[in-house]
């Protein structure tokens, strides 16, 4: 009688931002006379198993002419990483003096930030601004975004126009004798 040996697996995409589970796919042995087991539950025909919680598996494969079973191969779905939330800001409008905005992000350590949810900087602070709407999000090392936090620079305040000067009228003063 024949025997099965080691099981090699492949883990397909683990847990992201946006999908909390993962998949594995056993990659050998493979054929129609082998069968694939999960964690000792029923065997199946296909090599792959999708849509895991996070937490630890065991796979085997088992020969159909045998009936040998191979030795267990553990392997572990890592848990979804956590999505940051919606930053917090302060925004300085543009003044008289100052003619553009500011938008500043509660700083957080290990967060990217953004006003424009492309491009991402290590600063939390976003200067020389031009009156618009600004689309404001925070990202994590495992690349997870947070949700939008909107953002309006004001336009720059009207600089009252200069006084005209009309009727200028003076006392003309008179001599003491």
């Amino acid at each position: 009688y024949g025997t099965v040996t080691g099981v090699q697996t492949c883990a397909l995409p683990i847990s992201t931002c946006t999908n909390s589970t993962g998949g594995i796919v056993i990659q050998q042995p493979v054929g129609s006379n082998y069968e694939y087991n999960l964690n000792g539950g029923s065997y199946q025909s296909t090599p792959s198993f999708n849509n895991l919680s996070s937490g630890n598996y065991t796979t085997t494969v088992r020969d159909k002419n045998t009936g040998c079973v191979s030795p267990a191969s553990p392997f572990t779905i890592k848990p979804a990483p956590i999505i940051p939330s919606a930053p917090s800001i302060n925004i300085t409008q543009p003044t008289c003096s100052t003619p553009s905005g500011i938008i500043s992000i509660t700083q957080v350590a290990g967060l990217t930030y953004s006003i424009d949810g492309n491009n991402y900087q290590n600063s939390n602070i976003f200067s020389g601004l031009n009156p618009g709407n600004y689309s404001v999000t925070v990202k994590n090392t495992a690349g997870c975004i947070s949700s939008v936090t909107s953002a309006t620079i004001n336009a720059v305040p009207a600089i009252p126009t200069a006084p005209a000067i009309s009727n200028i009228t003076q006392q003309i003063g008179r001599a003491h004798v």
